[in-house]
């Protein structure tokens, strides 16, 4: 599938941010799957959908061929992240806990 490798700097987290770091990412973007963009952080791999260019510009760009697999897997784990997005409160519930249940 055709698709672009994307650099920018960007915001990893409140904590960096607040100390004005930003790290430099490669990441890749495949416009016609719901503006997707993926890649690996810190040995993580990260994927969302809604990249907006325009609002967010990267200062480099490149067309790449990525495998249609790898588009499908990176859209799957956007959806899925952004469904269990939703289940934050409840998920804090477990995890935050004044006393043992």
């Amino acid at each position: 599938m055709k698709g672009l490798v994307i650099g920018q700097k960007v915001s990893v987290g409140a904590l960096q941010s607040a100390h004005g770091f930003k790290p430099y990412l490669f990441r890749l973007y495949v416009p016609e799957k719901e503006n997707l963009v993926f890649g690996v952080y810190q040995g993580e791999v990260f994927a969302f959908t809604g990249f907006n260019p325009r609002k967010d510009p990267p200062d480099y760009q490149m067309g790449a061929y990525i495998p249609d697999s790898l588009v499908e897997k990176a859209l799957a784990l956007a959806h899925a992240k952004a469904d269990l997005q939703k289940d934050v409160d409840t998920i804090r519930k477990y995890v935050i806990l004044d006393e043992p249940q």
